[in-house]
């Protein structure tokens, strides 16, 4: 390392806390909804001369979620958003803001299971180039980061040939003998990052205390993950229930939920895991306080912002009618009283209007008339 470089570390700026918003509730609604669609990554550019560092904090959703996406900003008070033909993106790369807004909230609402890990290897790979903020890092400090980035697999996509590459280019641009130097990236497989750093196992206990899951946190991860379903059958008319559908690694978070929900089952498929509700009582009493709690933070009217804001629209109207027997999914509704005649008519209008809004409805053996015909509901 020169003496440059050496000047620049010990007159390197102060980073002054950037104020943002962290209301208990809220903050956790996002961490929940981070934890499901939130990306921490590790990005190299090179030059022929050096390479260069750069963080990355993203949230990247459909067009139709936009709204969320301003909410992202309008929250943490800092980062860009960007919009194409289909998606909106949130994200953050200044080391600054990042450092002192994005890192700070993770650590006072954190996440779990593997997200929270790439969390911990982002904020530790921050913390190693920190000191050189605003100078080239020195190759350890590159390399060992690159090790780190490999770790970051699940949440990066980067394979073992993408790393021995990305190595190969290093060692070129700085003509290094690689002996002098360990080059075996790290592994999910056989590292345990929590007990490797104190911090890391002192965060890991802070976590452990919340031995109840928040509930805004699963406000969140439902807003994120969850899917609000209605379901039409030949047995009966129709059926209501919730998903929330998860990486298999994080499979704890799902039992926790179910612990703190006190509701709901959960099977696993291939490398993802699921929890469905589907007890009625439990999503009027349970699943939909939850996500109309959000009209606390987002004003009365406004509980989801994402896409399935329609939908759970729907479901939710349709749990209350049902509920209040508005309509019936009693096959072939008899039309007995003046009662019936109108729980019938109200029961049709409502499977015209919700039959195919559900991403379900394109997959449907019968379309919406054949569905009707066979319940004897036509009008």
């Amino acid at each position: 390392m020169n003496n440059k470089n050496n000047n620049n570390i010990q007159t390197r700026p102060s980073f002054n806390l950037i104020p943002y918003n962290n209301n208990n509730g809220y903050g956790w609604t996002f961490s929940g909804f981070s934890h499901a669609d939130a990306s921490f990554s590790i990005i190299f550019n090179m030059t022929k001369t050096a390479v260069n560092i750069a963080f990355k904090f993203s949230i990247n959703l459909g067009l139709t979620s936009s709204a969320l996406v301003k909410e992202f900003k309008h929250y943490f008070g800092c980062g860009n958003i960007t919009n194409n033909a289909q998606t909106s993106q949130f994200y953050v790369t200044d080391f600054k803001q990042l450092w002192h807004i994005i890192i700070p909230h993770f650590i006072k609402f954190p996440m779990h299971g593997s997200k929270f890990v790439s969390f911990l290897i982002f904020t530790y790979c921050m913390s190693l180039c920190y000191p050189y903020y605003g100078v080239s890092n020195p190759i350890d400090v590159i390399l060992e980061v690159l090790k780190f980035s490999y770790f970051m697999n699940e949440g990066t996509r980067r394979t073992l040939e993408d790393y021995y590459n990305l190595l190969n280019e290093i060692i070129n641009i700085y003509n290094l003998n690689i002996s002098n130097f360990n080059i075996i990236p790290y592994d999910k497989g056989n590292f345990d990052i929590i007990n490797w750093n104190p911090l890391f196992l002192e965060l890991q206990h802070y976590i452990n205390t919340f031995y109840v899951i928040p509930l805004d946190f699963i406000v969140g991860l439902l807003e994120g993950d969850g899917s609000f379903i209605i379901k039409f059958r030949k047995n009966e008319l129709y059926a209501f229930m919730c998903k929330i559908t998860t990486s298999i690694k994080d499979i704890g978070v799902l039992y926790a939920i179910q612990r703190r929900l006190n509701c709901g089952y959960i099977y696993s498929s291939n490398n993802f895991c699921k929890m469905e509700i589907n007890k009625i009582e439990d999503l009027n009493n349970k699943i939909i306080p939850l996500i109309d709690s959000l009209e606390l933070y987002r004003g009365k009217g406004k509980n989801l912002l994402c896409s399935k804001s329609i939908t759970y629209a729907m479901w939710r109207e349709g749990i209350k009618k049902h509920l209040n027997k508005e309509i019936s999914r009693e096959k072939s509704i008899k039309i007995k009283t003046t009662a019936n005649k109108i729980q019938r008519t109200e029961t049709i209008n409502f499977i015209k209007k919700a039959y195919n809004v559900f991403e379900e409805g394109k997959k449907r053996k019968l379309t919406l008339s054949e569905f009707l015909q066979l319940h004897d509901l036509k009008d």
